[in-house]
């Protein structure tokens, strides 16, 4: 109040108060908080509105994943409020003069309308504190998506919108899980068999972790950063919270490598392919219009791994 008063122009600024020092956790658990203190400062109890949905997407998603998922929601007949929504601030781009802040992102009348949701979303597990917050508040009913990467993950998540909803799966969908059955045919070629390290945040080592295994892949090394139910989900031996020095001397004999781009060095030392994936990727353009999600998401996931391990064959 005391800032509001001495900053007139600040008087229709919320202020939402979050604990998250960098000694504690990872990134996900700073991201799981500080959107569980937005929902417990902002949405009110408010008369539900059946056909809308909030979508709470973990930190590991890109901005084109949430367009993805919107667009699928909203094929159902269903208005969704995403909380955080990064699609409209992160994607690239270019205000016409300088802000200190991002553009774009989710409205407050949107937050607080969120108390009005007939269901709520998380996608991975980092958003189940959020999901319960909305709960304890608008009496929402919520579900966990543990991974939205997969096609039994999608068939599920696909059903229960069209339970939600009322209304049939799109064409589309089906249409576009056949191309994935396919892409996963010619993808297993090159995964079946292969030895990775994965470096990642809980929630994404399961999307990568649960999707490579399926492909035939061996998880043999899996470095996260923080405790989460995700990693019980895990198909691998052990998950060591660790760092990037566990993830190279983990990574020695395996085919490839898949972490962030301060994997780079790692991947070099030891010759092996690396899949950037996570938070930064600075060394490629367009990450985040990646789309991991949805099946058309999976089959892009698919095609640039294979495409790696097909650069590492002996061409004579």
């Amino acid at each position: 109040a005391t800032m509001r008063k001495r900053k007139p122009e600040l008087a229709d600024t919320e202020i939402v108060y979050v604990s998250t020092p960098d000694y504690v956790g990872g990134f996900e658990d700073g991201y799981a908080h500080a959107v569980t203190a937005i929902v417990k400062t902002l949405v009110k109890p408010l008369p539900v509105q059946a056909d809308q949905v909030t979508l709470l997407p973990g930190s590991h998603l890109t901005p084109a994943d949430i367009d993805e998922l919107r667009e699928i929601i909203e094929s159902f007949g269903l208005r969704a409020i995403v909380l955080p929504d990064i699609s409209g601030s992160m994607d690239g781009h270019i205000p016409p003069d300088w802000r200190g802040t991002t553009l774009g992102g989710t409205t407050l009348e949107e937050i607080r309308a969120a108390g009005t949701s007939s269901w709520t979303l998380g996608v991975g597990e980092q958003t189940r504190e959020g999901a319960e917050a909305l709960q304890a508040i608008s009496g929402a009913p919520f579900e966990i998506f543990e991974r939205l990467t997969g096609i039994e993950a999608n068939d599920h998540f696909l059903m229960r919108l069209s339970q939600h909803s009322g209304r049939p799966v799109p064409p589309k969908y089906r249409r576009q899980r056949s191309q994935l059955l396919d892409a996963m045919l010619d993808g297993h070629f090159y995964t079946g068999g292969i030895k990775v390290a994965i470096g990642a945040e809980p929630d994404l080592l399961l999307a990568i972790g649960a999707l490579l295994h399926e492909m035939g892949a061996e998880l043999s090394c899996c470095i996260s950063t923080t405790q989460s139910a995700a990693h019980a989900l895990l198909p691998a031996e052990t998950v060591l919270l660790g760092d990037l020095e566990d993830l190279e001397n983990g990574a020695k004999d395996c085919d490839l490598i898949v972490t962030h781009a301060h994997g780079r060095q790692a991947a070099q030392h030891l010759g092996k392919p690396l899949l950037r994936m996570g938070f930064p990727v600075f060394d490629r353009v367009g990450n985040a219009h990646r789309v991991q999600v949805g099946y058309r998401g999976t089959m892009n996931l698919i095609f640039e791994i294979a495409n790696l391990m097909i650069e590492q064959i002996p061409h004579h």
